[in-house]
């Protein structure tokens, strides 16, 4: 599933918000939120991959089990966050998203079927993703 590009949640008052695009590497030093590994594996390991190609490991201070927990804490100032550009749809007041420098992440994505109950469209679909 594709959340949208990735983009820098940060506090407002944060002198980083004023930017117009981050280099991930000018945020080595920064503290981040981000979601719990075993909560949302993809993100968690997509946030970290976005990190290592950039060849640095977030300073994590907070870990969170949803995108709304996630903003709140930017918000009062707790660290900053990488989270979907989607989550514009949001009110997210005390929150910038800046955008990321650089190629966005991939997102990973599953295709679940059962075979038993493939009807004659299904079957034309999964012989077209092959």
């Amino acid at each position: 599933m594709h959340y949208g590009t990735p983009v820098a949640a940060i506090p407002v008052g944060h002198p980083r918000a004023e930017e117009r695009v981050i280099d991930r590497r000018n945020l080595a030093e920064e503290p981040f939120v981000m979601f719990e590994r075993q909560m949302n594996l993809a993100n968690h390991d997509a946030v970290i991959g976005l990190f290592s190609q950039a060849g640095i490991h977030p300073r994590i201070v907070h870990y969170t089990r949803n995108w709304k927990t996630t903003v709140s804490m930017v918000s009062e100032g707790c660290g900053m966050a990488i989270v979907p550009d989607t989550l514009r749809r949001m009110r997210l007041a005390g929150v910038r998203l800046v955008p990321l420098a650089g190629l966005p992440m991939p997102a990973r994505g599953m295709l679940v079927w059962n075979p038993v109950s493939l009807r004659r469209a299904s079957r034309g679909f999964w012989r077209a993703l092959r």
